[in-house]
């Protein structure tokens, strides 16, 4: 259910103002297993041999080049729009810690 929500968002997105009859989502966890993990990788992105080749790399996705403001798809990785300690250094930590 987690990434589902993600799919309904956008089939309501699409469709606009049409009523709703059926809705299906799928997936598995065929791709991202402890089994098919590169030689050399880490647990995290950012303490990882392999992040500057990866093209799942968190890193890369969220903070190169550094954001100035929260914005997808950095906004939706944790609650971090008003953090005292501020909006990159909750990101980072949301990344290295996965919280």
């Amino acid at each position: 259910m987690a990434k589902c929500c993600h799919d309904v968002d956008l089939i309501s997105y699409w469709v606009g103002n049409k009523e709703c009859v059926k809705i299906s989502s799928f997936g598995s966890l065929h791709h991202f297993r402890k089994e098919k993990k590169p030689v050399g990788a880490g647990s995290r992105c950012l303490q990882c041999g392999v992040e500057p080749g990866c093209p799942y790399s968190a890193k890369k996705i969220y903070l190169d080049p550094a954001p100035d403001r929260p914005h997808w798809p950095m906004s939706v990785v944790c609650d971090i729009e008003d953090a005292p300690e501020g909006y990159l250094h909750k990101l980072k930590e949301a990344i290295e810690n996965g919280k």
